[in-house]
């Protein structure tokens, strides 16, 4: 048994949460009462990991919005922000990271043309979707775009890496981990407990 099932993917997030259940309830899959149940209880239980450090561990944002070397911008991956309705965390991870400058780029939540294999099977519609992404994201002069999924980081990487631009491409934890990392008197999941939050103590019970 498991509190939570933790992911990093929006894809594998939203697959887990909303279109395994709904696949259930179409009777899909043929899978018997019992597997179905257990389906279903992970389902419930999964949280794509800026949930989980921000909603769950308490990581917040500075109270003065920080003023770095470094900027920074945020692609919402569409399972992410228009399948689950997530965005406000992955940017309040971004923020504990300090340091940087962030600068919110035009339709952050405009699809990157990546969509899943969609890219494979259509990449010359897929390369034009995500040329209108590209130009978005260069215009805020950030050194780095962050995107909480996996496919998108490909996809934003191959349209800069074509277009001869420098841009790093990471994941929030990631930028979030280095910060950590350079920082150490940065606040640590563990440092934001909030007293008698049941789901803090379960999540982090392994991680003290």
């Amino acid at each position: 048994d498991f509190d939570y099932l933790v992911t990093p993917c929006a894809t594998c997030t939203a697959t887990i949460r909303k279109f395994w259940p709904a696949m259930i309830e179409a009777g899909a899959g043929g899978l018997t009462g019992e597997i179905q149940e257990k389906v279903l209880a992970a389902s419930e239980k999964t949280r794509d990991i800026n949930e989980l450090l921000v909603d769950v561990l308490g990581v917040q944002a500075p109270a003065a919005p920080a003023s770095g070397a470094k900027s920074l911008t945020y692609h919402d991956p569409c399972h992410l922000k228009k399948s689950l309705g997530i965005s406000r965390q992955p940017r309040t991870v971004l923020a504990a990271a300090g340091d940087v400058n962030f600068a919110e780029m035009r339709e952050p939540d405009r699809c990157c043309g990546m969509g899943g294999s969609f890219n494979l099977q259509h990449y010359g519609l897929s390369d034009k979707i995500g040329q209108k992404k590209l130009a978005a994201i260069l215009e805020t002069g950030a050194d780095t775009v962050a995107t909480g999924c996996p496919a998108c980081m490909l996809q934003l990487t191959d349209l800069l890496s074509r277009g001869g631009h420098a841009l790093a491409v990471k994941h929030p934890v990631e930028v979030y981990a280095e910060a950590l990392q350079q920082r150490p008197g940065l606040q640590k999941p563990v440092d934001a407990q909030k007293p008698g939050n049941t789901d803090y103590d379960k999540a982090t019970e392994t991680y003290r």
